[in-house]
């Protein structure tokens, strides 16, 4: 009887490893398969002239709102003059318009609507919208993906770091998906760094609004948050011009970061 025991716990233990195991290849296969896909997608993308277009249409808008469209996104030193009086400018005429100044503001609530797929996102990776005009760029808001949540990690004025849904980036006239180029070709490696840093930006939940300095991990806004997550975790930096701020498109116009999703 006790050799059957012994028996039965053997074949239990070796049949739980099995499963595990495989139940762990197929996890990892599907992820480098996804990583492969998103790349390709990319490729094509580039190959169908989709960014050629899209470029078109931010240079036009840039072009359109050259009068009204600040300065932030070229302002190096955090603790320059300038900075300071150019908030205080955004403040105070946006708070005489009845807007609130965050990284969300625009011109109003978004009114628009977009189809963008999530199939491809994984953990890590950014997603931008557009909708009407916003004063610091084209895109106005932005957040990082965690795949096991289904959600993104993003920050709000009056709410501090939190969790936004999905179907909240649908109700933009215009979102991208963008994956930063690092050890797509490596599964294993990428894994290990977008799992830091999911850690690290979840510990970050709860955290106060602000538009604050790079250095400061107290307090967030959007698209600091990714910056931060892959800056500090594999030393990639996804501003495109490693400015005092990192406004969402700083991360459009990065040569890290490649559109793999286009949705309007």
């Amino acid at each position: 009887m006790k050799k059957f025991m012994v028996f039965f716990i053997i074949c239990f233990l070796f049949l739980h490893f099995t499963l595990v195991t495989f139940a762990q290849d197929n996890e990892d296969s599907l992820y480098s398969d996804k990583l492969k896909l998103k790349v390709q997608q990319a490729k094509e993308f580039k190959k169908n002239k989709v960014l050629e277009k899209l470029d078109g249409k931010i240079n036009k808008y840039y072009h359109q709102n050259k009068n009204k469209i600040l300065t932030l996104l070229d302002i190096r030193d955090f603790d320059a003059e300038k900075i300071q009086n150019i908030i205080e400018v955004v403040e105070n005429n946006i708070k005489n318009n009845g807007f609130k100044f965050d990284m969300n503001i625009g011109i109003g609530e978004p009114v628009g609507s977009n189809n963008i797929d999530y199939t491809y996102f994984t953990d890590g990776d950014i997603i931008l919208v557009h909708d009407g005009f916003c004063p610091y760029g084209y895109y106005r808001h932005g957040g990082i993906f965690v795949e096991e949540e289904g959600k993104f990690i993003s920050a709000q004025m009056g709410q501090g770091v939190i969790w936004e849904s999905k179907s909240k980036y649908h109700g933009y006239d215009e979102a991208i998906g963008l994956y930063v180029d690092y050890k797509m070709d490596i599964p294993e490696q990428r894994k290990y760094a977008t799992d830091a840093i999911v850690n690290y930006l979840k510990q970050q939940l709860g955290e106060p609004y602000k538009l604050s300095s790079k250095s400061d991990e107290s307090s967030w806004y959007c698209t600091k948050l990714p910056w931060k997550g892959w800056s500090k975790i594999t030393n990639v930096d996804i501003d495109e011009n490693s400015g005092a701020f990192c406004f969402p498109d700083n991360i459009y116009r990065d040569t890290d970061t490649v559109i793999f999703e286009f949705a309007d």
